[in-house]
């Protein structure tokens, strides 16, 4: 039984650590998209940027953007994942504990049936 609750927390360990990867992922994501949105203002305040300059620098924020969205799926999906590894392993320990009661119950009745 200490195998599976072993094997839940671990589960969880792992998966608290891909969260957090995912979410530096997403501020990573945030910050291209802050740093394009910052270019592309740059590019119009210039006043003498070509059409093709500020339309290079639009798609670049829109990819950045399109990169945040992904990002941001990515961490919610992990921060379920992780959700559900937390509680599988609070059920694994839920479990473990019942199980030692019982068994501690057995051998109190035996103890008693002795004496």
């Amino acid at each position: 039984m200490g195998t599976g609750l072993e094997a839940a927390k671990a589960r969880a360990d792992k998966l608290g650590d891909a969260l957090t990867t995912a979410r530096d992922k997403e501020a990573d994501a945030a910050g291209r998209v802050r740093v394009a949105e910052q270019l592309l203002a740059e590019v119009r305040a210039t006043g003498n940027a070509k059409a093709s300059q500020i339309a290079a620098a639009e798609e670049r924020r829109e990819t950045a953007k399109r990169g945040l969205s992904t990002a941001s799926e990515r961490a919610a999906a992990a921060q379920k994942r992780f959700e559900r590894a937390q509680a599988d392993s609070a059920d694994a320990t839920d479990s473990v504990s019942l199980s030692l009661g019982r068994a501690e119950d057995s051998v109190g009745g035996f103890g008693s049936s002795l004496g």
